[in-house]
């Protein structure tokens, strides 16, 4: 009788607890639409192309005798990695969007996506990301530039020489 009971308590609460599973499915895979029809992943595809030179670059620095040719192998086996572990990353942004959207926000703002605008807007996107990376790393050098100045003034006003 006690194994019955067991079993029945907790049967009751697994098919109590069953819907909610389904629904954190369901939302799961529209946050997975979302993602693709909002161009989250062909962001990241976009990125990689400013992003790959900038590593390749601090790589040259730090193993200067590296040679071209594993230069070459390196650059490869980041891309073959980068491609292997997207869906992973894709993946761990789930958790995100669920805690951020509820449902019917998802569903909004995937109508609004797969509307004439929304599909603009994602074509669009990946350029004006590009674009903004260059400008922000253009942007971070100045002010780079500007507040080492600033930093040596004030040690200047405080005594220090350089």
């Amino acid at each position: 009788m006690k194994r019955f009971l067991v079993f029945l308590v907790f049967g009751a609460a697994f098919l109590a607890a069953a819907p909610a599973w389904a629904a954190d499915a369901a939302k799961r895979q529209k946050i997975v639409e979302l993602m693709s029809a909002s161009g989250t992943i062909d962001q990241f595809h976009a990125v990689y192309p400013v992003l790959e030179p900038q590593v390749m670059e601090q790589l040259r620095l730090l193993a200067p005798q590296l040679t071209e040719k594993h230069m070459t192998l390196i650059k490869e086996e980041m891309a073959i990695e980068f491609e292997a572990s997207l869906d992973e990353f894709m993946n761990s942004l789930v958790p995100l969007y669920d805690e951020a959207f509820s449902h019917e926000e998802i569903d909004a703002i995937l109508a609004f996506m797969n509307s004439d605008i929304g599909r603009k807007l994602k074509a669009k996107t990946p350029a004006i990301m590009q674009a903004a990376a260059t400008l922000g790393a253009e942007w971070g050098r100045q002010v780079g530039v500007r507040a080492g100045a600033r930093a040596t003034e004030k040690l200047r006003e405080l005594g220090y020489e350089f």
